[in-house]
């Protein structure tokens, strides 16, 4: 490009030796542009900086979501599916929406080539990649105090108010072992996947979540008269790890919906993704109450559905109110909540100590339910106003607003 600039201008010789004077200030320029904005690519010997081409990972490789109206001719919609080598693997109504949801498979297409050509070219519907999702929890600590967890928001005290009754939570996350001693009678369960009711590592992850929310073992249940709606939405598959995805996702909120559940515990967490957002969106505009793990990467980087705004974002610390070292950090996050070390249950009627935000967010929506019993239109922001302030003075990036502290909130509410 350089020899473009000054050819007719200068002899080749005199155009070399400019270049040998000013290609080290340029390049010193541009490793300073690539510093300051890491999304940009340089290359010297044509003096120009290029946006690098998104790289993802995070969906599935082989299928694509297209969202469309029920009242899309089905003709338009074949056409669709013949032009683009498309096969279709499930379609679903989503009645929150008044749409269907396609999962079609790309036979080696990549799906999001394919996504940005059909919404470049389609009004009638709207094209995506299937995300993936993750639990947002570690491995077993080996540490327990006391009443920690319970002790350390008040929640404890905060029972003598409140058990959570008639309240009813949505959780969407694993499959729940409904048989354990603890939670019998508590858990109505809708699969969306298929699960080997027999296999622990099939029934962990939810089993812990249900156990912080309503175990009826005094030690772990933050709200045991509560009732929780458990939607199965995560199986074995990505990367040989538990994972769901948009698609079901997508369904599972819609099914919150139509249950009108009071609150929904989200503990996973994944990219950003429009389906997910958008029901959401529709979930909190049905009066329910979203709380979410903030994820466990140790990133900067805002972690979906945590971040959206109006979702109550949740982080984790330990019996010492230190955080999770594992937390993610961001403007996003609001209230911290205890997550490290902590008791809950086990497939096949066991206990286990377990670590990560979801053991927090599922913490936030239990004292959320207290709070509810007592006073149904409460708003989100209530453990807000009443957490005690961590680290940093006034909202910060690591802690949020502070830890929650669920007897001072119910104190506020029954007043």
């Amino acid at each position: 490009m350089l020899k473009n600039l000054c050819r007719g201008m200068f002899s080749l010789p005199a155009c070399l030796l400019l270049a040998n004077l000013f290609l080290p200030a340029i390049s010193s320029a541009l490793t300073i542009e690539k510093q300051e904005n890491p999304q940009m690519e340089c290359y010297i010997q044509d003096l120009l900086c290029l946006p690098i081409p998104e790289r993802r990972t995070d969906y599935n490789k082989k299928e694509l979501l297209l969202l469309m109206g029920k009242e899309v001719p089905d003709s338009l919609y074949q056409s669709l599916l013949k032009k683009y080598g498309l096969t279709e693997k499930s379609i679903t109504g989503v009645d929150s929406l008044k749409m269907n949801l396609v999962v079609a498979n790309t036979h080696g297409k990549d799906p999001l080539e394919l996504s940005k050509k059909i919404n470049r070219l389609y009004e009638e519907l709207e094209a995506a990649t299937n995300n993936y999702y993750q639990y947002e929890i570690a491995d077993q600590e080996n540490q327990i105090l006391d009443e920690y967890p319970k002790s350390l928001t008040g929640a404890d005290q905060a029972l003598q108010y409140s058990r959570g009754e008639d309240v009813l939570i949505g959780m969407i996350d694993g499959p729940v072992d409904t048989q354990h001693r603890s939670l019998k009678g508590k858990i109505e369960q809708h699969a969306l996947v298929n699960y080997n009711p027999e296999s622990i590592a099939n029934l962990l992850h939810g089993t812990a979540i249900a156990g912080v929310l309503v175990s009826k073992k005094t030690q772990i249940g933050i709200a045991p008269s509560a009732r929780v709606y458990s939607i199965a939405a995560f199986q074995s598959g990505h990367n040989n790890h538990f994972s769901s995805s948009s698609a079901l996702i997508a369904q599972a909120i819609d099914l919150a919906i139509q249950k009108k559940v009071d609150i929904l515990n989200l503990s996973f967490s994944g990219g950003k993704d429009k389906l997910v957002d958008r029901m959401i969106k529709k979930a909190l505009t049905a009066g329910i109450r979203v709380v979410a793990a903030c994820g466990n990467n140790a990133s900067k980087k805002p972690r979906y559905p945590a971040a959206i705004s109006d979702v109550l974002a949740v982080t984790a610390v330990d019996h010492l109110k230190r955080p999770y070292k594992n937390a993610n950090t961001g403007k996003y996050i609001d209230v911290a909540a205890p997550g490290v070390g902590v008791l809950t249950t086990a497939p096949g009627d066991r206990y286990q100590l377990s670590s990560g935000t979801s053991l927090a967010a599922a913490n936030v929506s239990g004292s959320l339910a207290l709070l509810l019993a007592k006073k149904k239109n409460i708003g989100r922001d209530i453990l807000n106003s009443t957490a005690v302030d961590l680290g940093a003075p006034g909202h910060d990036t690591r802690y949020g607003d502070g830890l929650i502290n669920v007897l001072s909130a119910i104190r506020e509410v029954t007043r």
